[in-house]
């Protein structure tokens, strides 16, 4: 078997020149980064923190809108190729009657995405995403538009050894990156980079940049160290790639070094999710290559050695930091642990002037002083037991006997700050009208929200993965609106129950957040697209993955050592397909997608070529 075509129409040098534009397009857009100010509308300013109306974006907005251009030039170069050469490349797949299927399926989600876009209720941010991450409907078409680029171009062999060539200098800068990052400071930090990433007026923004965080971690231009881990997990298994196809010891010791510190920038990004995808490529890659008898005892040593070379000597530079990296990727840590906290909430609520919280069995009353005269009081329900001590008139510290818990009122300038020792105060503003929760951009809330499942046992599952199952099950009453077409892009955070007092200081410690994003890269497309578009997007992975995992068994031991445009594939298809596995507990972002999206549509024909290949031989 082999990939190579079999048409003897030579590939036009203009093609030849797309494809490496493209290539370069496309895996230069991951580190792209540019300082965007702009006013966000009314909607995303009862959510977002802004300051005067303003919201400042470091990597998305840019991102999009290179995607958005690429997106364009990719249906020139078609529609160009059709009208303007006198000789044009007759080899283009997605005109034939095997793309028929990937090309309905696409189309079958970018079609829900446009039409939740036009019944979406705030139409202001379908176009162009939520200004906290830029996933427009001019994403999702572009998403299409680099799928179907991937699948037209890349079919001949040139194209294919370009891509193959660019993927390995991708991981080679992108390791090395790493590496500065995580032992001398973060890329985004040094002083010239202010010049690069900001125009003039914002450069002082540029230059007051704090990258850091409570874990010394690496996250490059990914916006964040899940966007991060979920990159290396797309090109981790590929990195192996190159130790079989290296030919002399020399490349093999160096593409096992670099193969190395991939796994190990997966450590430094801090992603428990991408640790485990990565884990699980490594044992699916070992028993594959076990199975076709393609592992040699040199090479296992030789990786095995990078790595442990590669972690003495980090380990030995950051001190205890990277094995704290280590054991946060491993047991899952975060900045919030719920079992430390004596006192777990059941019920959150305003009354006039009186704040009525309980727990554990105790319920308390705090009454704020509204008239002349009045003083701040706390008082109890008769099954609880408690001592309050009056430090002065607008402060009252409290100790709940039957949890051994104390926690503190505070009035000051008509606000009422509650500490129940979580990471954050509870803030309540006294008004004429009563008592109101503070939130976001100082807004009153004269109610507290509550979620439908407080009185379920689904509750017990909210601090699963740090977290994620709050916001999973809590986007679930939203499902029952998409059964159809979606909420529209962008549009998640807006029909999302912010401010959930319980759910939110019991499983994060803090109420405020905004929940932006699903955290799931599935239930984000079937709430913002419809759940139509979620299946088209399923059955489209579903079949890649199948007919990959049916192709590469079949495919015998001396193929893959005769044909490494096959062994290629393999590696990158494992990639593929641990991305796809992230994206349970990743959302979708345009750091990473348009990678993916691009890599996906070049894997998705060669798996096909190889199947119809196979099918050929049987017949």
């Amino acid at each position: 078997m082999s990939l190579k075509k079999k048409y003897n129409e030579t590939e036009p040098s203009y093609r030849c020149l797309f494809v490496d534009f493209l290539i370069c397009a496309v895996f230069t857009l991951l580190f792209v980064v540019r300082i965007h100010v702009k006013a966000i509308g009314e909607n995303s300013q009862r959510l977002f923190s802004n300051n005067d109306g303003l919201y400042v974006d470091l990597f998305l907005y840019c991102k999009e809108i290179l995607l958005f251009i690429i997106a364009l030039i990719c249906i020139c170069y078609f529609v160009g190729e059709k009208i303007f050469p006198d000789k044009p490349c007759r080899y283009n797949p997605v005109l034939k009657k095997s793309a028929r299927m990937p090309l309905l399926l696409m189309g079958v989600y970018l079609l829900m995405a446009v039409i939740s876009s036009i019944f979406s209720e705030n139409k202001e941010t379908v176009l162009w995403g939520v200004c906290s991450e830029y996933e427009g409907i001019i994403a999702v078409f572009s998403y299409c538009i680099l799928f179907f680029a991937g699948y037209n171009y890349f079919g001949t062999e040139k194209a294919w050894r370009h891509y193959k060539k660019a993927f390995f200098i991708l991981i080679t800068v992108t390791v090395v990156m790493s590496f500065f990052e995580y032992i001398v400071m973060p890329l985004m930090e040094l002083p010239f980079m202010k010049y690069i990433i900001a125009s003039p007026e914002y450069r002082s923004v540029a230059e007051s940049l704090d990258f850091s965080n409570a874990y010394r971690e690496t996250v490059l231009m990914f916006y964040n160290s899940n966007y991060m881990g979920g990159f290396c997990t797309l090109i981790f298994p590929v990195s192996v790639y190159y130790i079989t196809a290296a030919g002399k010891v020399f490349r093999k010791i160096i593409c096992s070094v670099i193969s190395a510190a991939c796994f190990i920038v997966v450590i430094m990004s801090n992603s428990t999710a991408a640790f485990y995808v990565v884990l699980a490529e490594i044992l699916f890659i070992m028993i594959f290559m076990i199975a076709k008898r393609f592992i040699s005892v040199r090479n296992v040593i030789l990786i095995f050695s990078a790595f442990a070379v590669l972690v003495g000597s980090v380990t030995a530079v950051s001190g205890s930091d990277f094995f704290s990296n280590i054991v946060k990727s491993i047991f899952n840590e975060t900045s919030y642990d719920e079992s430390t906290h004596s006192f777990k909430l059941d019920d959150f609520r305003l009354e006039g002037n009186s704040i009525i919280f309980s727990g554990n069995g105790s319920e308390y009353h705090i009454t704020a002083p509204v008239e002349s005269g009045e003083q701040l009081k706390v008082s109890g329900s008769n099954s609880t037991v408690f001592t309050a001590d009056s430090i002065d008139s607008n402060t009252i510290l409290v100790h709940d006997m039957n949890n051994d818990f104390e926690f503190s009122i505070i009035l000051r300038d008509g606000i009422i700050y509650l500490d129940l020792g979580y990471k954050s105060t509870i803030d309540f503003a006294v008004t004429s009208d009563g008592v109101k929760l503070l939130v976001q951009n100082k807004q009153l809330l004269s109610s507290i929200p509550h979620s439908e499942f407080d009185d379920t046992q689904l509750c017990e599952f909210y601090s699963f993965a740090t977290g994620r199952g709050y916001i999973w099950i809590n986007s679930l009453p939203i499902l029952k609106d998409c059964l159809l077409i979606g909420k529209g892009p962008g549009n998640f955070p807006f029909y999302f129950n912010q401010n959930d007092l319980v759910g939110l200081l019991n499983t994060h410690g803090t109420y405020r957040l905004i929940v932006d994003k699903p955290h799931n890269w599935y239930l984000q497309i079937a709430i913002t697209c419809g759940i139509p578009a979620l299946l088209a997007v399923l059955i489209l992975f579903i079949y890649f993955v199948v007919s990959g995992f049916r192709v590469f068994f079949r495919t015998s031991p001396d193929c893959f050592k005769s044909e490494k445009d096959i062994c290629f594939l393999m590696f990158l298809y494992t990639g593929l397909c641990g991305f796809m596995v992230i994206g349970l507990s990743n959302d979708s972002c345009i750091t990473v997608n348009p990678f993916f999206w691009f890599s996906f549509g070049i894997a998705f024909l060669k798996i096909y070529e190889l199947k119809k290949g196979y099918v050929n031989e049987k017949k």
